[in-house]
């Protein structure tokens, strides 16, 4: 058993309530749901039967704000984890949410992945960029892999080409040497791979005047 040793509002106007035990952080749930679930300083709790219960009757109302979310935009997993962390939605509620929208086929990975990459082939990034941004929102590795395989090397060329005239406008007034070493660092922080960034630069830096 483990003693209630903090009950803090936190949040926007106190919505949510921060419980302690033993000194340590337990949980931070919604006023509401702290409402219907009431402790008080000093109790004994068995802690993991406790957070079951929460967690068991924020099932229903985590699956409408997940599909709120989802009103808005795609998702990925873990977005639709973080955005149901920060209102206060326990851990093994928001994972029953996200597997419930999995097997509906309202929320998938590979899916917004592919999207992402396809969204990014018109433009001028490079294969690196879109990477950091898949991983940014929570897509595995090798999800990232297989979508990343839409921006081939003939792609990744052209759009390091077109980046490179835009890019090359900035610096001819620059030594050359200087010029060509800023419009190369430009590139890869683009997120192009530097063997396309060599030889593109030596390409474009040639038709210079």
């Amino acid at each position: 058993m483990a003693v209630v040793t903090g009950i803090e509002r936190a949040g926007f106007k106190g919505r949510m309530v921060r419980i302690s035990v033993d000194e340590r952080l337990l949980c931070t749930i919604p006023e509401s749901d702290f409402q219907r679930f009431p402790l008080v300083l000093g109790e004994e709790i068995e802690t993991g039967s406790y957070l079951d219960r929460v967690a068991a009757w924020q099932a229903g109302p985590a699956y409408e704000m997940a599909l709120t979310m989802l009103d808005y935009s795609d998702r990925t997993e873990r977005q639709i984890l973080r955005g149901l962390a920060q209102k206060g939605i326990l851990e093994a509620a928001a994972l029953a949410v996200v597997e419930r929208l999995k097997e509906s086929g309202l929320v998938d990975n590979e899916a917004y992945a592919r999207r992402l990459v396809e969204n990014q082939k018109t433009g001028a990034v490079g294969r690196y960029a879109v990477r950091r941004k898949l991983m940014a929102k929570g897509i595995e590795e090798e999800t990232a892999r297989e979508a990343l395989e839409i921006l081939d090397d003939a792609q990744q060329e052209g759009a390091c080409r077109e980046a490179a005239r835009k890019l090359a406008r900035r610096y001819q007034k620059e030594e050359k040497g200087a010029a060509i070493r800023k419009l190369s660092q430009a590139l890869i922080r683009r997120g192009f791979s530097w063997d396309i960034v060599s030889a593109i630069v030596e390409e474009i830096w040639g038709e210079e005047p």
